[in-house]
């Protein structure tokens, strides 16, 4: 299944999340998602852990480069772990921050105790934000999709999800719609649960329903990637990858040898979509899917240990680097050879056991550092040719830790 989630100081270094101004004028300008006017300012960026409002935010400069966090107070913690001082959740106010590239941040809205959201993604404009809460711990129970005005910090749309809703995603290129990824429990005579892809309206109605089952690869199961422009999908198998069209058309059937089953994870390039396939029972490596017609192609070779499985890639100047797994759940990041083998690469700050990559820029990586198997810590960028990392939100910049995060949304070719 698509992941939830496939991710700041004060001058004072205060762990308060309370914004500060910063002396510039406003102008009337802009026009926020829910159609009103708004503000912008010609304030410079901020400084590396410096605070502002979100009035403050210069959304003209907003794009690659820049992070969107949810922060609490509680430190990441291990499973079964208790850091003296953490609160509980019905106490715990979660802080959803813009962060620019040098880590000043922008304190765009605080969500109330015990709300619990989830950052599910980001628009495509950069300006929304959606968000998904649970409304219990109880299998079945259901959730809520939120969407968020990045302008105003305010709730603009809000719809509940299907009673087995698990993962929630705009559409591409500018996030006019959500795609919800929905597994139902088995029917009568079945054996498995039917997994069901649609694309809904920002209020939650049905605008799409995709395939369930290819001629074939067989039936979807739950995992998808969204081509850059919006155009296609690619959904997983057991057997392979189907290229569906927006409208629901299947253009292509792409069948991965000795497939077990397929995760497809990001466009790779224009015609050329990534996946992550477990093959002949060994642990999951990538596959360049051809999205119009042809062969796939293994990126990586066979993992072996440390490496146990593939997740997912980015082009670098210096090269392909990995999200890699490892034991226990925890992943980290890897460097492709020549022969397709991965060689893990020691990340700097980044000292919890585990380091989500969120995205790339500039020839540096975006990383979440992670307690393995456990909570988040901080975000940082890394650049693996300097070997050096900058940590833009969270320890040691300021207590407490990073819950999720998400990159800038990558953008359509020659946007």
């Amino acid at each position: 299944m698509v992941a939830v989630l496939g991710a700041s100081v004060l001058a004072s270094c205060s762990s308060s999340p309370v914004g500060v101004g910063n002396g510039t004028s406003a102008t009337p300008a802009a026009v926020s998602a829910n159609g009103r006017a708004t503000t912008t300012t010609t304030a410079a960026p901020l400084p590396a852990g410096a605070q502002g409002s979100v009035a403050a935010v210069p959304w003209h400069d907003v794009g690659s480069g820049w992070l969107l966090a949810e922060w609490s107070p509680n430190p990441g913690a291990g499973p079964g772990e208790t850091v003296p001082g953490t609160l509980p959740p019905s106490q715990v106010s979660v802080s959803l921050f813009l962060v620019d590239p040098v880590g000043g941040r922008y304190l765009i809205t605080v969500f109330p105790p015990g709300t619990q959201p989830t950052l599910a993604d980001w628009s495509g404009d950069g300006r929304r934000a959606l968000f998904l809460t649970f409304n219990g711990a109880v299998a079945g129970s259901g959730g809520t999709v939120s969407e968020v005005d990045l302008t105003t910090g305010k709730t603009i749309h809000s719809f509940a999800t299907g009673p087995y809703g698990e993962a929630v995603s705009y559409t591409r290129p500018k996030g006019l719609a959500v795609l919800t990824a929905i597994a139902t429990p088995a029917s009568s005579g079945q054996q498995n649960a039917q997994d069901v892809l649609e694309r809904e309206d920002l209020s939650g109605s049905v605008q799409e329903s995709y395939p369930t089952s290819f001629s074939q690869l067989g039936a979807y199961n739950g995992n998808f990637a969204a081509s850059p422009d919006g155009l296609q999908l690619a959904l997983g198998t057991r057997s392979g990858v189907a290229i569906v069209g927006n409208d629901g058309t299947v253009e292509q059937q792409v069948m991965v040898p000795g497939a077990s089953w397929c995760n497809p994870v990001r466009w790779r390039a224009r015609q050329v979509a990534l996946a992550s396939c477990a093959v002949n029972e060994a642990p999951p490596q990538l596959w360049e899917i051809p999205t119009e017609g042809g062969a796939p192609t293994a990126l990586t070779a066979t993992p072996a240990p440390p490496d146990s499985g593939d997740m997912d890639a980015w082009q670098l100047p210096s090269g392909v680097y990995l999200q890699d797994a490892s034991g226990c759940g925890s992943v980290y990041v890897a460097k492709l050879q020549p022969n397709g083998t991965t060689s893990p690469v020691t990340v700097p700050e980044a000292t919890g056991g585990t380091e989500v990559i969120l995205g790339a820029a500039g020839g540096r990586l975006a990383i979440h550092a992670r307690v393995g198997c456990g909570g988040g810590l901080s975000v940082l960028w890394f650049d693996p040719v300097a070997n050096t990392s900058t940590v833009v939100l969270g320890p040691p910049l300021m207590t407490g830790g990073v819950e999720t995060a998400l990159s800038y949304p990558e953008q359509p070719p020659g946007s």
